[in-house]
């Protein structure tokens, strides 16, 4: 087997990391309505039960994979403080609106 050249695999981890940013990008809009949605129920932002479920899900799939429990932790965790963020802000822009 040959060995593929550096120019091509970093060819192919820029092409996932542009697929990443737009992954999140959709995420940070669907994150967006459901901050719309929590506001109609009268529900609050954040929801510890809903991201631990979350975590425990993603850590259970990354098993045995090359992504450490660590790494999962340190992304999404990021990842779900900059969602609640965003959902308090545009909660705060739409009431001031």
């Amino acid at each position: 087997m040959r060995q593929r050249s550096l120019s091509v695999l970093r060819e192919q981890i820029d092409s996932i990391d542009e697929s990443i940013l737009e992954f999140l990008n959709k995420r940070m809009k669907y994150s967006i309505e459901i901050a719309e949605e929590k506001r109609k129920l009268g529900k609050k932002i954040f929801a510890p039960e809903r991201e631990k479920a979350l975590l425990e899900n993603l850590l259970n799939k990354a098993e045995g994979t090359e992504v450490t429990s660590k790494l999962i932790h340190e992304i999404w965790s990021r990842i779900l403080k900059a969602s609640r963020e965003k959902q308090i802000k545009d909660n705060k822009d739409s009431v001031i609106k």
